[in-house]
């Protein structure tokens, strides 16, 4: 037969922790994670030990460098004697090539084709609109009203100089 005081569980099983120690565990591990962020969120643990930092003084900023590439939205002042006339061109790509101060030859392109028409040689750009595509020219007064009227008839065209 069997003994009397047999047992039917199994022997070696383990028991789930206690409520209570669950809580004791999980506040241990909380602290000891707070106190390992406190360590290494410290600016200086050794003053001594550390480099020195060479933080500029804040009244100081550091001078921008200067940039090599004019700015094509600059503007140059309009000579004496001269105005400033504002040409929309037929080939915005073209707009990419031009700075303010360089020298073109301005060409009239008629409406119904044919020959480009020379307006202006040698005219010099005073500034640069690539989002309305247009050039400012520094042109005469007679040069001005030369290449307003032929506005009204087609596009124009420049020629870069050297």
């Amino acid at each position: 037969m069997s003994a009397p005081n047999a047992r039917l569980d199994p022997v070696g099983r383990p028991r789930l922790p206690r409520r209570t120690t669950t809580i004791r565990a999980a506040l241990v591990t909380a602290l000891l994670l707070t106190a390992a962020g406190v360590l290494y969120a410290r600016d200086d643990p050794d003053p001594a030990a550390a480099p020195a930092r060479a933080d500029p003084p804040a009244t100081e900023a550091p001078a921008p460098a200067p940039d090599p590439t004019p700015d094509p939205a600059a503007r140059l002042p309009i000579p004496d004697g001269l105005v400033g006339v504002t040409v929309p061109l037929g080939d915005p790509a073209s707009l990419a090539m031009l700075r303010p101060g360089d020298r073109v030859d301005l060409l009239a392109i008629p409406a119904a084709g044919g020959d480009p028409v020379p307006l202006v040689d040698a005219a010099a750009v005073l500034a640069v609109d690539p989002a309305a595509a247009a050039l400012l020219l520094a042109l005469t007064p007679e040069q001005g009203q030369a290449a307003v009227s032929a506005s009204t008839t087609g596009t124009f065209a420049v020629i870069v100089r050297p």
